[in-house]
């Protein structure tokens, strides 16, 4: 039976992601996206209220402005550190990929704002082979997530 008074369960991400891989363009240069699908259901979730975003800036890009194979490496390690440190407790999810124009961003979405930007400063301070540049800001409504969504 309907109850209006009960509370609402706290959302619980999917278990398993799903990623989607599309590319567009940004400025006459190409942009790679892979996209998180399996967060479909999470859109505009008030748990899920702020924006995380990792910006890698490229050492060595192409004349296309993306990476190299050998950087593309690098930015694999860099990914996995971000999952560790940032998704193991399941209160952020991994949301977004963007690639173009000389960097990489990791876009994540989080209950926990100010715990994920204690887990970047960390990162950013142990973190060799780029130079990590990263924000935390309210996205109720998930623009970025819906921006880029295909």
């Amino acid at each position: 039976m309907f109850n209006p008074f009960r509370k609402k369960p706290d959302l619980v991400p999917p278990a398993e992601d799903s990623w989607s891989i599309g590319k567009s363009e940004r400025n006459g240069a190409p942009m790679l996206l892979r996209l998180n699908t399996a967060l479909k259901s999470c859109v505009g979730s008030p748990t899920f209220s702020h924006r995380v975003g990792v910006a890698v800036p490229l050492h060595a890009p192409e004349p296309n402005g993306l990476p190299g194979t050998d950087e593309s490496i690098a930015l694999g390690e860099i990914e996995d550190n971000l999952l560790s440190a940032l998704c193991a407790s399941r209160q952020t999810v991994f949301a977004l990929v963007i690639t173009t124009g000389g960097f990489r961003e990791f876009v994540f979405y989080s209950s926990v704002p100010h715990e994920a930007a204690k887990v970047l400063e960390h990162l950013r301070e142990t973190t060799s082979s780029h130079k990590l540049q990263f924000y935390v800001e309210s996205d109720p409504k998930w623009q970025v997530y819906r921006d880029f969504q295909f």
